[in-house]
């Protein structure tokens, strides 16, 4: 066989074992809405898999986020399918009521849309409903914690990246069942701080810090044990990043929470793109891929 024939056919035959994602749009209430849906060839539509919905950060898209995060490929590899929603205005309605934010000035049901898409993906691909989760970064991690809030029946965990409570929906974050809650976040984050504030440095909202957002889950859950404590590997020193682990097992309610905290870490998705200079976002942990470290969490935390 000639080479070329012989490359040639090689590329084809492995592209055919991954799918490529495919747009879609709905409808929700009088708005038109997309999202992208990734299904590994390896799955079967009538066989349950499990489906992770990621959130993009503010000015972001779907498919931009889907490139972003690499989690399509954590996906073929481990088998579950992963829906990447898009905002409107690019921005999610996540609590913050900033008025410098369309979609939030004009109350923009995103969690809506979210029930949306998953009733549109089961009409496509068998699911299990026990292991539905969300995962978002900056923006989408912050709405991942008031849709979980909303839809704790729906989600068997969350993990939100560079994201925190919105501190007007604070005082309304009362979730009537316990889901398992992953949060990563750098202490030097400038945009959406580790310790609460002002977003972005300006009129953009407000969230509280990690600290009482963690309380407020473990509150949810029933937890009040002392937490694990640990240290992830410092495998990439280059980085000026380390990263401590704090593990709230599970209670009476079935559910943990646990802290990633990233020591000099900025706002970024760890091991994501550097997608602006240090200056101004901060570093990018290399010690661990955010992606694969989210699905490990959801993969050990089915709904009880």
């Amino acid at each position: 066989m000639p080479m070329k024939l012989f490359i040639a056919l090689f590329f084809i035959s492995a592209s055919a074992l991954v799918a490529a994602s495919t747009a879609h749009s709905i409808k929700v209430g009088a708005s038109t809405r997309t999202y992208v849906l990734h299904v590994p060839k390896s799955l079967s539509a009538d066989k349950d898999a499990p489906l992770v919905l990621a959130f993009h950060g503010s000015g972001d898209t779907g498919a931009g986020f889907e490139d972003f995060v690499k989690l399509s490929d954590v996906a073929d590899r481990e088998g579950f399918v992963v829906a990447y929603p898009e905002a409107i205005g690019k921005n999610w309605n996540d609590g913050r009521e900033a008025v410098s934010i369309a979609s939030q000035f004009n109350d923009v049901d995103d969690v809506a849309f979210t029930e949306a898409v998953i009733a549109d993906i089961l009409k496509q691909q068998a699911i299990d409903a026990r292991r539905i989760f969300a995962t978002g970064f900056s923006n989408g991690g912050i709405f991942v914690h008031l849709l979980a809030a909303k839809l704790p029946k729906i989600f068997a965990a969350i993990a939100s990246v560079s994201g925190g409570i919105a501190e007007p929906f604070a005082p309304k974050f009362k979730p009537s069942a316990p889901l398992s809650v992953l949060i990563i976040h750098g202490t030097e984050d400038p945009f959406v701080p580790f310790n609460g504030g002002d977003v972005d440095y300006h009129d953009n909202g407000r969230i509280i810090g990690t600290s009482l957002t963690i309380k407020m889950w473990l509150t949810c859950n029933g937890i009040t044990s002392a937490p694990e404590l640990g240290e992830l590997p410092d495998t990439n020193q280059d980085d000026h990043c380390h990263a401590t682990f704090a593990r709230w097992p599970a209670a009476h309610k079935g559910a943990e929470v646990q802290l990633i905290t990233i020591e000099g870490g900025g706002h970024a998705w760890p091991n994501g793109p550097q997608f602006l200079p240090v200056s101004l976002m901060g570093r990018v942990c290399r010690d661990f891929d955010g992606s694969s470290t989210v699905w490990d969490f959801f993969k050990k935390h089915p709904k009880k």
